[in-house]
């Protein structure tokens, strides 16, 4: 796909400051303990609890335990997201299937016996759109997933993670913004939430009939001064210290880094 001819001028974008999504993250860690251990970590659900907080401005007030959808909010009147009105909003949270997780197990045991050497994993470079067809599907269930368990009085909405190791979409490493690069969606859902782990955050809005691109990396010069990894996102640091909050010690597999030629990327 040759990204270079999308034209991203004029394309609509939202966007808020890091701390807004380390305050996030705090605000999910103090949800109570049985709402925590209904996260998900390997699918990435505490990762979107955290954006949609961020976003939305508030924490969800109910975690799936219990066969319900995965997050339900409460948006009020005073909400400045533009692309949510105000009311009860349910979340179903998917992650693309891929070999990465089951390698990511895998390389722990090996650490754990003392020998992860030779291990590798193989990821073909795709176009977002052609990523996000091999989707559709998902997105289906996850639509009538949210019909079957709300009413309609309930704004539906998805939120799909995305491993880069499990599905790599090159627009995520071309541009800081993808969101002119995707194609429109044909959903019942009010809007679909897409995560490009672990830099790229896009909306589908049904109503607006567009994507907007969300962009949380923002910060003031003192606030980058004292960012405590260089080899890490945005959304991981924060991830680490949420796991660390909330007595996670079992890993993450979007904790990762790239490294070219014996240097961190």
């Amino acid at each position: 796909m040759d990204t270079g001819k999308i034209d991203y001028a004029g394309a609509p974008v939202v966007a808020i400051m890091r701390r807004a999504v380390a305050d996030a993250a705090h605000s999910v860690s103090r949800l109570p303990p049985e709402q925590l251990a209904g996260l998900d970590i390997r699918a990435g659900e505490h990762l979107a609890a955290i954006l949609a907080t961020a976003f939305l401005g508030v924490a969800p007030f109910k975690v799936d335990t219990d066969g319900d959808v995965d997050l339900r909010f409460w948006l009020p009147d005073k909400s400045s997201f533009p692309l949510l009105s105000s009311g009860e909003i349910a979340f179903e949270v998917k992650s693309t299937p891929g070999p990465f997780r089951k390698f990511d197990h895998s390389i722990s045991v090996a650490i754990a016996r003392g020998n992860a050497d030779g291990l590798s994993i193989s990821v073909k470079v795709e176009s977002a759109n052609d990523i996000l067809t091999s989707s559709l599907p998902m997105l289906d269930r996850a639509q009538s997933s949210l019909r079957g368990k709300t009413s309609d009085d309930v704004s539906r909405n998805i939120f799909l993670v995305i491993h880069p190791f499990d599905r790599f979409a090159v627009e995520t490493y071309e541009s800081p913004i993808i969101g002119p690069a995707l194609a429109p969606l044909d959903t019942g859902a009010e809007t679909v939430w897409v995560l490009w782990v672990p830099d790229h955050l896009v909306v589908w809005s049904t109503r607006e009939k567009r994507w907007f691109d969300l962009l949380f990396s923002g910060a003031n010069g003192d606030e980058v001064a004292v960012a405590r990894s260089e080899s890490l996102a945005v959304l991981q640091e924060i991830e680490l210290g949420f796991l660390a909050d909330v007595g996670h010690d079992a890993g993450s597999p979007y904790l990762f880094g790239l490294a070219q030629r014996g240097e961190q990327l």
